[in-house]
């Protein structure tokens, strides 16, 4: 990883209220409906 930012990661994470992170909005999505009762 660059000291210097310039290498972002291309990742994008999704996360959760709770902390919780995700690697699709799909799974988000099921944790949300599962764990806390979400309507999404």
């Amino acid at each position: 990883m660059a000291i210097n930012g310039s290498n972002k990661s291309v990742e994008t994470k999704h996360r959760c209220s709770c902390g919780e992170t995700f690697d699709t909005a799909e799974e988000l999505r099921d944790h949300a409906r599962e764990e806390h009762g979400a309507i999404v």
